[in-house]
């Protein structure tokens, strides 16, 4: 990567994924879970596979998207369905000329 800060055309792209655990598809941490770690597909579908309830003072509220806070997997899981984007963005060729250091 050094390399390319020496180029005019060389550009960083920072891109600001606040709260990104948060809004990640359970479905999708499933499905790209059984393609790439099928062996822990039965604890994330235990733990992603239904809608759990928070339990509040003033009622429940049922968690339908995101990985848990405090699951040790949680950020594996995150990062299989983030590179699943990024694959699709680079195969696509939606952005053909970028290099992608992921």
């Amino acid at each position: 990567m050094d390399d390319h800060w020496s180029t005019d055309d060389f550009v960083v792209l920072k891109v600001d994924m606040r709260n990104a655990f948060n809004l990640v598809s359970c479905q999708a941490v499933l499905d790209e879970c059984s393609v790439h770690l099928p062996e822990l597909l039965p604890w994330a579908s235990w733990c992603y596979g239904l809608h759990q309830q928070l339990w509040h003072t003033m009622g429940t509220i049922s968690s339908e998207v995101g990985v848990q806070q405090g699951d040790p997997l949680g950020p594996l899981l995150f990062c299989l369905v983030l590179q699943k984007v990024v694959s699709t963005v680079t195969a696509d060729n939606v952005l053909s000329d970028l290099i992608f250091h992921a």
